[in-house]
């Protein structure tokens, strides 16, 4: 049976319910567009099915700046490889604006150099803390351990490009953390590898 992800760069699905609701799915290729740029598209799609008259201008900028290297290799399955084999468990972890609040504060009252730390970089440092505790209490000794991370380049390039600009604009930044490292220790690892994306 032939792949459908090989096949199209984009399909939809539209689901009418008895009780009048609608449910609408997407999913495109990543030869396509990144994260920001499929909410940007619904967001913009769920404007103009609201009868919103603003117009929306997407821009193409990107191949211009990140001109195509012939050496990468071409399919993007060999740059991002998951093991399809063995069985994985996935959870739903919920943050509310308290506990959010609070976590953040924690980690500014510990250490100087957060006095404003963003909501991603305090939650995803803390599953970060609590899977390197977790592989500690299973293996017997604590190990150094990776966390990679997808960076939007929009901000970051110079000049900047437009927040509506359409592709992959994105870097991948991977930081290492040695064993029984701190939270913040692993928040300004965080902060300093992404920092080098300029």
């Amino acid at each position: 049976m032939e792949s459908l992800s090989e096949t199209y760069v984009v399909m939809m699905q539209v689901n009418f319910f008895d009780c009048g609701g609608i449910a609408i799915s997407i999913c495109p290729s990543h030869k396509l567009i990144d994260g920001h740029t499929l909410v940007k598209f619904l967001k913009a799609w769920a404007a103009t099915a609201r009868g919103s008259s603003e117009e929306v201008y997407p821009s193409f900028v990107a191949p211009f700046l990140f001109v195509q290297n012939p050496l990468l290799p071409k399919r993007s399955s060999m740059l991002f490889h998951m093991d399809k084999q063995g069985k994985y468990v996935t959870r739903r972890l919920v943050f509310n604006s308290l506990g959010l609040g609070m976590l953040k504060a924690k980690v500014a009252s510990a250490s100087s150099g957060f006095h404003n730390p963003s909501r991603v970089m305090v939650v995803t440092s803390l599953i970060w803390k609590c899977a390197t505790e977790a592989s500690r209490a299973r293996y017997g000794s604590q190990r150094s351990s990776v966390l990679s991370l997808l960076v939007n380049l929009r901000a970051r390039s110079f000049p900047p490009m437009p927040w509506q600009s359409i592709g992959n604009n994105i870097w991948i930044v991977v930081a290492q953390i040695m064993p029984n490292a701190k939270l913040k220790v692993l928040m300004a690892k965080w902060r300093e590898e992404v920092d080098e994306v300029e």
